[in-house]
């Protein structure tokens, strides 16, 4: 059975990952234990079944939100290599969803780092 994440549950989830910036991040604060992720993980997870189906572990809700991330840098990457190319832009346009994820997550330093690059 084939589970699609739903636009409002996508909505939530960004929501959520704004709220908890180092969980967005993948990376724990300091002093945070893995049972306070665990826990805080258990209750997005919670939020986002009561939105309907699909509903999902949060474990599977993890993985819903590191393929959201890599399909991001995935396309941001893109429109970067895109901007030097000559030709027709081929640019793939972002979401509302997906620009807030972004600024929240500095993607834009990520994708295209300040300074000399060899």
């Amino acid at each position: 059975m084939v589970k699609i994440t739903t636009r409002q549950q996508f909505e939530i989830l960004v929501q959520q990952m704004e709220q908890n910036p180092s969980i967005a991040r993948g990376v724990r604060a300091f002093g945070e234990t893995k049972a306070n992720t665990e826990h805080v993980w258990k209750e997005i997870s919670s939020k986002l079944n009561s939105y309907g189906p699909p509903t999902r572990t949060s474990e599977k809700c993890q993985r819903v939100w590191i393929h959201f991330k890599a399909k991001l840098r995935k396309k941001m990457a893109h429109n970067r290599r895109n901007i030097t190319g000559g030709g027709p832009s081929a640019e793939i346009s972002l979401s509302a969803l997906e620009q807030a994820a972004a600024d929240f997550l500095q993607m834009g330093t990520s994708v295209d780092p300040p300074g000399r690059t060899f």
